[in-house]
């Protein structure tokens, strides 16, 4: 007999769980089961004086476990080295560029660039009404990536120059690039990408540090770091917005944001 779709959902969504329970750290908040693998995550914090509890702010990865798609997504795109890390990453992606593709269901297509697990750009596929997404990375992956709609995996280098020709071919207007923790110099070669192509918008949280084109004050490096810093440049080169998101587990949390009028 063929399960139901919640049947199929609950088994999902328990593996999931189970996938993610050695990384999450229950400290002040618990899960309460509500139903088969539906877990509500529940924050309350005691006061020491009189008075309601308080109901404390749920994490990214919380947040993640709370969805529907939540164990579809991680059984597509498992393993995932750090995966609690690597979902507050995503989440904080997701959370920025939302506000840009609700108002138009079905218009844009995401570009997921050094997309890894294409964590990203599975989830943006299940979560925001976007026509397609395609995830682009110099290593194969060998997941279940048939079993998500509207989403292709494709093996391609941000160097090559053939490869960035045909990157450039798929981008069109409708397109919003996205790259999660791309290190040093593949920050850069994303943005230049961006530079030379009509895609509506670029959002990209870097992560370690490449070579600075701009000379900056001690005092100032002092006071926003390196990360900051390098993060501060690589915005110059389109005039991008930074924004910090601590709500991401990562210390490299700086996103940058550029939407073409």
């Amino acid at each position: 007999m063929e399960k139901n779709y919640e049947e199929f959902r609950n088994e999902n969504l328990e593996k999931a769980y189970l996938l993610l329970k050695d990384f999450m750290k229950f400290n002040d908040h618990w899960i309460e089961k509500t139903k088969k693998a539906d877990y509500d995550l529940m924050f309350q914090k005691t006061s020491a004086t009189a008075g309601p509890p308080v109901v404390k702010k749920q994490n990214y990865v919380d947040e993640f476990l709370s969805l529907r798609c939540a164990g579809d997504v991680l059984n597509v795109c498992n393993p995932i080295l750090n995966a609690r890390k690597e979902i507050s990453e995503s989440m904080a992606l997701i959370k920025k560029i939302k506000p840009l593709i609700i108002p138009h269901k079905g218009k844009y297509n995401i570009l997921d660039l050094c997309a890894g697990n294409a964590l990203t750009s599975v989830l943006a596929v299940h979560l925001l009404p976007i026509s397609n997404a395609i995830a682009i990375d110099k290593r194969v992956r060998d997941r279940q990536w048939d079993k998500v709609k509207r989403f292709h995996y494709v093996f391609g280098d941000i160097y090559n120059n053939s490869h960035f020709r045909f990157f450039k071919d798929i981008i069109d207007k409708d397109t919003i690039i996205v790259s999660s923790h791309p290190c040093s110099t593949l920050a850069r070669q994303i943005i230049k990408i961006y530079k030379e192509s009509n895609a509506k918008a670029l959002f990209i949280m870097p992560c370690c540090e490449g070579k600075l084109c701009r000379k900056y004050p001690n005092f100032i490096r002092t006071k926003i770091g390196r990360d900051g810093i390098w993060c501060w440049d690589l915005a110059q080169d389109i005039g991008a917005k930074l924004s910090k998101d601590n709500r991401c587990l990562s210390p490299k949390n700086i996103i940058l944001s550029h939407v073409r009028d």
